[in-house]
Formats: structure tokens, C-alpha cells, sequence
């Protein structure tokens, strides 16, 4: 998500950050798969298979899966708008600012 700006006062007391575009998309330069649980049919499969490696299908289920999660109600989006509040307010006040607004683009 890129952030639009940053600004502080004079003293510096305060800030306020906020973002841009918000996006429903994976990072895939910074995606990877944690864990498989595969049976042994896969497994011969994949010694047969050219890219076994090969997850593009995975993430792009995944991706569809988080774009609907974000838009079904289910909360996913408001929990990361707090989760990300809470990191860059903690952030912002190891810092030195004792005000801080973080707002977040309308999707």
C-alpha cells in the first residue's frame, strides 16, 4: 500500500500518515507457500510433472479467495486497517510523536 504523505507539526508532537490506493492483491516478490500437506499420489505426480515448484495456481486461488474475504463482510479489511493502525501509531510514538492520525484511502 503506498502512503501519500506524512506530515508532522512544529514541534514535532504530531503526525499524520495516509495512505493511498488501497489494492486486494498478493505481494508475489514477497509470497511463499509456509507449509503442504500432500499424500503420496502428489508426490509421484510431481516427480513426473516438468515445474513441480510451479504455485501460480495457489496464488491466484489465494488471491481470489483474500479479494472476496476484503469485500464479503467478513471483516478482513477492518482488521488490517487495526492491525496496521496499531503497528505504525506504536511506530510513530517510539519516535517521539504523541499525536498521531493514520487514515486509510476508501476502496
Amino acid at each position: 500500500m503506498p502512503w501519500t504523505s506524512l506530515t508532522s507539526s512544529t514541534p514535532a508532537d504530531a503526525a499524520a500518515l495516509r495512505s493511498g490506493e488501497l489494492k486486494d492483491r498478493l505481494d508475489l516478490d514477497r509470497s511463499y507457500v509456509y507449509d503442504r500437506d500432500r499424500g503420496a499420489i502428489d508426490r509421484v505426480t510431481d516427480l513426473l510433472d516438468n515445474d513441480p515448484g510451479d504455485d501460480s495456481e495457489l496464488y491466484a486461488l489465494a488471491e481470489q479467495k483474500l479479494a472476496t474475504a476484503a469485500r464479503d463482510g467478513s471483516g478482513l479489511l477492518a482488521r488490517a486497517e487495526e492491525n496496521t493502525r496499531a503497528m505504525l501509531t506504536s511506530l510513530l510514538r517510539s519516535l517521539g510523536f504523541t499525536r498521531v492520525e493514520i487514515r486509510f484511502a476508501e476502496l
